[in-house]
């Protein structure tokens, strides 16, 4: 994941266009966009949900098997059911060109 954020900051100074992808479950996630906005990009941010804790939880299993990272139980129980964690997915919308939410219902 270092390797990640380094390459995201470095494309962020060099003012190329980008994307990436997030969980948003961690702040430093939601700070950078904010870093990018001040640095005048145009930030596009879709939050897509898998609709369920228990379809969100299956998916990072799935995700786990596949050599991905993990993010514990509790986390996710307490990121969907979190006011703050919202309140701070809720503040991005404001430096946002655009925002959309989509709820997956299905596997994806």
């Amino acid at each position: 994941m270092e390797l990640c954020a380094s390459l995201r900051n470095r494309l962020l100074e060099e003012g190329t266009s980008f994307g990436f992808e997030t969980v948003a479950s961690r702040e430093d996630k939601l700070e950078f966009v904010r870093k990018a906005k001040e640095k005048r990009y145009y930030i596009d941010f879709i939050f897509v949900t898998a609709g369920t804790f228990e379809k969100c939880y299956e998916r990072i299993q799935k995700r786990v098997g596949l050599d991905g990272h993990d993010v514990p139980k509790d986390k996710v129980c307490k990121i969907r059911e979190d006011d703050e964690y919202h309140m701070g997915l809720s503040s991005i919308v404001g430096p946002c060109r655009m925002f959309g939410i989509i709820r997956g219902m299905g596997s994806f």
